[in-house]
């Protein structure tokens, strides 16, 4: 889940190597980064417990939150990765088998993120605009899950959306711009890296797919890609995404204090919270605010331990305002919008954009009641197994254990138990 271009400003633990441009200012945060989540920011600060029960009431469910999401919250934050356009048939960046960065073979790279690497391009392009051909957004519709974004900006609770994703499939299902942070860029725009003349996308695809002598010029011999350059210098036409060593979009950093001061509920979808500076929002949220994963594994968590550290604290006993829902995002969205009560809403929007929508009856198969309560009660036996010194013992305890909502932390489910 998540990762790749959609972040390639630096990956976890590497610094930027973007030039100094003349004229042009060096974007702030690169700096390198600890190996733990967000760790190398000011200590986040304390609520006292009363603070913390405003949150939440100390119950940090998935129920709990949709009610916050269906009854109070105004200025909502989304932050999107990967995972949200995969049903759509775009490839995440590193699910072994699966990924983009395990289906490169082809181009005979130094290494899979070298596709992604401003320096490789510009020593090498070819492989890139090939690629690009598959990546174009108008091959693809947006999921569920652009369309729970949408039906946040229909409901006017939606402050800012911020994605990793280069699809720009948050634009197709009807995301006002305005309400967008592309933070690794996107297709929706190019511009010649030399002179930086401005061109529409349309010209980079009729370029790479040689439906035009203008523009396109064929690089490395006969059944090579072709690249895209500009009519006025000649330089190379790049698509407006993030590569290795290039800077963020301003807009990016303009906005990102100020909405996560502002925000009242985060949700974090589909991403793996590997890439900087993009990850380090979620440790910039505003702390009476609650934060919900949904994601196909944990990300992002804090260490273990009586620290101060930055990022998801589900098993802290300290925990007040941290939910997670494990599965595929388009389930995820559809299950906190039948919790929120919008179920119904968010199928007509798919629906009326020609997508695949299901009854509002109709709960996602994975994240059906049985499989929750399985899973909670594995989780639970093994947390219990330290306090019961048997795996039999530890799962009797568990098996006895209700399951609305889940108790709030490691602490309080051995309570619970």
């Amino acid at each position: 889940a998540g990762g790749g271009p959609r972040g390639l400003a630096r990956r976890k633990g590497r610094a930027s190597t973007a030039p100094s441009l003349p004229g042009c200012a060096q974007a702030p945060g690169l700096s390198p980064r600890q190996p733990t989540m967000g760790n190398s920011l000011p200590p986040p600060p304390r609520l006292s417990l009363s603070d913390q029960h405003s949150v939440l009431s100390l119950d940090v469910s998935v129920r709990a939150i949709a009610e916050v999401l269906a009854t109070r919250a105004r200025r909502v934050v989304i932050m999107q990765g990967a995972g949200a356009s995969t049903s759509a048939g775009i490839p995440d960046f590193r699910t072994p088998g699966t990924g983009l960065y395990d289906n490169l073979q082809k181009y005979n790279l130094p290494k899979p993120e070298a596709m992604f690497d401003i320096d490789f391009f510009l020593s090498n392009p070819a492989p890139f605009y090939d690629l690009a051909r598959s990546l174009f957004p108008d091959n693809f519709t947006p999921t569920p899950t652009h369309f729970f974004v949408r039906l946040l900006q229909e409901k006017g609770v939606l402050l800012r959306c911020y994605t990793q994703n280069i699809d720009a499939l948050e634009r197709a299902a009807g995301v006002n711009p305005e309400l967008l942070v592309e933070a690794h860029g996107s297709f929706g725009t190019a511009h010649c890296i030399k002179c930086r003349e401005e061109y529409d996308p349309s010209y980079v695809r009729q370029c790479v797919n040689g439906e035009g002598e203008d523009g396109a010029s064929p690089e490395g011999g006969a059944g090579e890609a072709l690249v895209c350059r500009c009519r006025s210098c000649g330089g190379l036409v790049k698509p407006d995404i993030v590569f290795f060593g290039e800077n963020l979009p301003g807009r990016f950093f303009q906005l990102r204090e100020q909405d996560m001061a502002e925000a009242d509920l985060l949700i974090v979808i589909g991403t793996s919270l590997k890439v900087y500076p993009f990850a380090d929002l979620m440790n910039e949220l505003n702390p009476r605010a609650p934060r919900l994963l949904l994601n196909m594994e944990r990300v992002g968590e804090a260490d273990l331990g009586p620290s101060l550290d930055h990022g998801f604290r589900f098993d802290h006993a300290d925990n007040y305002r941290d939910a997670e829902l494990l599965g595929a995002a388009d389930d995820g969205v559809r299950l906190l919008c039948d919790l929120a009560g919008w179920r119904g809403e968010l199928e007509e929007l798919i629906s009326a954009a020609g997508g695949s929508s299901l009854p509002p009856e109709v709960r996602p198969v994975a994240l059906d009641a049985p499989a929750v309560a399985r899973s909670y009660r594995r989780d639970l036996a093994a947390r219990l197994l330290p306090l019961t010194g048997s795996p039999a013992g530890a799962a009797a305890t568990a098996a006895c254990c209700t399951l609305a909502p889940p108790p709030r932390s490691c602490a309080a489910r051995q309570e619970h138990a």
